[in-house]
């Protein structure tokens, strides 16, 4: 007798379970089908509802950098005269030299052309390699070392700027031609990450 009303006892402590797992479950229950005979099946549709808000996806970078041939010719300002000793010229300065682009406004320009779906800096750095050779950017009017470019998304166009490099200061030796002075670095980093 014992072992019946312990058999009971658990019957119906697994009723009630399976009645309360029933009852938490009816409310998410909003069709359902009766099946008396197996076997059987039930189809039922599935629907899907298309939500129109998007989010950004991670900045896409693309920047195109373009320059002149950075050739620039030293002037020396100086007066050549025929010397009738020794039969060769010599060389009078006659004012500071100056140095100038080969095509100026074309040939020391750099062109940045953004088109990214966030903003970029470019960094602009000159390394000189002879020693005395100085130089600087431009805009055309003023001084800079960097050029901003907003974002493609922002006007649906390739966004571009441009800087004009410019040789001021240093000499070259008489005779000199094609020797390389200095190098230009352009860095590209995020807006982001040019204010943290």
């Amino acid at each position: 007798m014992k072992k019946i009303r312990k058999a009971a006892a658990v019957t119906a402590a697994a009723v009630l379970c399976l009645g309360m797992t029933a009852t938490a479950f009816a409310s998410e229950v909003t069709n359902s089908a009766t099946m008396n005979t197996v076997p059987n099946d039930v189809t039922f549709g599935v629907t899907g509802s298309y939500d129109g808000t998007t989010t950004d996806g991670a900045p896409v970078y693309k920047i195109d950098v373009a320059w002149g041939s950075m050739e620039f010719t030293y002037e020396a300002n100086a007066t050549r005269v025929w010397n009738t000793t020794t039969h060769q010229y010599d060389t009078t300065p006659s004012g500071a030299g100056v140095w100038k682009a080969n095509a100026e406004g074309t040939s020391n320009k750099i062109t940045v052309t953004n088109h990214s779906n966030a903003a970029v800096e470019a960094g602009l750095e000159f390394s000189k390699n002879s020693t005395g050779i100085t130089g600087k950017f431009t805009d055309g009017a003023k001084d800079i070392t960097s050029l901003s470019l907003a974002s493609a998304a922002t006007t649906n166009a390739p966004v571009a700027d441009e800087a004009f490099f410019e040789i001021t200061g240093g000499t070259l030796n008489e005779g000199t031609t094609n020797s390389e002075i200095g190098s230009i670095l352009v860095t590209i980093t995020s807006v982001e990450a040019a204010t943290e």
